[in-house]
């Protein structure tokens, strides 16, 4: 059973992925981080990552539960997440984490100049924009619909996930990283994978720096340095 769009929007804001923080852009790149997400587990797993409405706005496309909540209630809302615990499926993870790696170093403008280019999101606001009003959008004509990302959308989404792919496959080196509590962990991904186990040791880890790499010792331990 899909969760709630706030559980995975309590998961980014735990990884500072609402940066800068209660701002108007920290709002905007959280809500890109869900539809992303959303997307990613669409095209590579066939099912929706949560149940929430995605609405076609002008900015892009936001769940407006959470955007509401973040803009009306942040520390709160911070504070929650802070104390929230995770309970993801494997499945889930995978999606989470493909979704930080893809996209979660670009600022909330760049995140939103790729929204604009998804289909879905271009038929729907138009479809949305009232014909007698400018600058006057109606809400409930602006959800968009899931069968209509699956038809326009998937077919980009999956060639940005295999460049993405194929750029780490370039070199059996190749290393990849994970922001946690604001912490870069670099690791190879060929050696490692970053399921919600290791997710939760990171999350713990108290080192000063903020940089550091994962990779496993002779006994097949993980090692962070």
């Amino acid at each position: 059973m899909s969760k709630s769009a706030f559980d995975f929007a309590k998961h980014f804001i735990n990884q500072e992925y609402d940066h800068p923080r209660n701002t108007f852009d920290g709002n905007m790149k959280l809500q890109k981080m869900l539809y992303f997400s959303q997307l990613i587990h669409l095209a590579t797993k066939g099912e929706k990552l949560f149940e929430d409405n995605m609405y076609a706005f002008k900015n892009g496309t936001v769940v407006e539960s959470v955007r509401q909540r973040y803009y009306h209630d942040t520390t709160r809302f911070i504070e929650e997440a802070s104390q929230s615990e995770m309970n993801f499926s494997e499945r889930e993870m995978e999606s989470v984490l493909l979704a930080e790696q893809i996209f979660g170093e670009l600022d909330a403008g760049t995140l939103s100049d790729l929204n604009h280019q998804q289909q879905s999101w271009i038929s729907c606001f138009e479809r949305s924009k009232d014909p007698f009003h400018d600058n006057f959008y109606h809400k409930e004509a602006s959800i968009i619909d899931v069968e209509d990302i699956k038809a326009l959308d998937l077919d980009s989404i999956r060639e940005v996930i295999d460049a993405f792919y194929e750029s780490t496959e370039e070199s059996d080196d190749a290393e990849v990283f994970e922001i946690v509590n604001g912490k870069k962990f670099y690791y190879n991904p060929s050696e490692i994978h970053i399921n919600e186990p290791i997710l939760e040791v990171l999350q713990n880890f108290e080192g000063e720096e903020s940089v550091y790499s994962i990779y496993k010792d002779e006994s097949n331990s993980y090692v962070i340095f």
